[in-house]
């Protein structure tokens, strides 16, 4: 099998000679960010939301981040030398090398850039068809921490939760955080639709603001006429939903059938789940760039 090409620090190298340094800030203490999205027809979708939300993070952790047209050349060559029609790639920033941040002092380097690729995607088709399952995760998200509005190398808590899901053998785990809210998924948002109005949890509940939870948003609005609300939301209104679904990057919209066991609504996906993934994939589909 050909070796994957990445790019590291703008320098396209196979994956099997790509390496970080020993004393690089990600490895020894998670100090990093990352971002992953999907590749479609050879382009990466919702490029401009992903490279904002990363120049958001590395500003908060004060990492350098090279100038965004660097980041897109380097994602634009990654995808031809692979030649990716269909896939997912995955952009991670750490602090670099010689960042120590437990005795604070300048970082003998810039940041570091590598820019991942795959031609797959892990979600077979037959979730979709049948809808996923899901549990609520035993331990809570604290909301009030900073880092659940970055998508931060720290992603254990998120880890922790995924295996307790697929060890009860569902597909998902979702968070409920210090104050008995709804939060989110371990890899995703969550919407929920009482027949009349469109709701996901508030930013404030202690959820990263997705990129595909905003285009959901946009989507709705445009194209079904639903109200659509961030609100605070309870795990007892899963229940009540007639309809719930998830959404992330590499996920798109996933429709949730299942929580803790109990069907919701009639335990197949709805129609809106529906009709919302065939708009998102024919925008994702017909989209360019859009990053410039």
């Amino acid at each position: 099998m050909k070796d994957l090409v990445c790019s590291l620090n703008g320098v396209l190298l196979p994956f099997s000679e790509a390496a970080l340094s020993v004393d690089d800030g990600g490895l020894l203490y998670g100090d990093g960010l990352f971002e992953t999205l999907r590749i479609y027809g050879n382009r990466p979708f919702s490029l401009a939301q992903h490279l904002q939300r990363l120049e958001t993070g590395a500003a908060f952790l004060e990492i350098p981040l090279p100038d965004r047209r660097e980041l897109i050349s380097a994602v634009e060559q990654v995808i031809r030398a692979n030649n990716v029609q269909e896939g997912s790639m995955r952009i991670t920033l750490t602090g670099g090398r010689g960042r120590n941040l437990l005795w604070p002092r300048l970082s003998e380097q810039g940041g570091t850039i590598l820019i991942t690729i795959r031609h797959s995607v892990p979600y077979p088709d037959h979730l979709y068809s049948r809808g996923s399952r899901a549990v609520l995760v035993s331990f809570p998200r604290n909301e009030a921490s900073p880092l659940t509005k970055i998508k931060s190398l720290n992603f254990l808590e998120n880890i922790l939760g995924k295996r307790e899901a697929v060890q009860q053998g569902v597909d998902e785990g979702i968070f409920i955080n210090t104050k008995g809210e709804l939060c989110e998924g371990t890899t995703s948002n969550i919407f929920l639709y009482d027949g009349k109005t469109l709701m996901t949890p508030l930013i404030s509940c202690g959820i990263l603001p997705g990129i595909t939870r905003s285009a959901v948003l946009q989507l709705t609005r445009e194209t079904t006429g639903i109200p659509v609300e961030e609100r605070v939301l309870y795990p007892e209104d899963l229940e009540k939903a007639e309809e719930v679904f998830l959404t992330a990057s590499i996920m798109e919209i996933m429709p949730l059938v299942e929580v803790e066991g109990k069907k919701i609504s009639n335990g197949v996906p709805g129609p809106l789940s529906k009709m919302l993934l065939m708009n998102y994939r024919r925008q994702a589909s017909s989209s360019d760039l859009g990053a410039r």
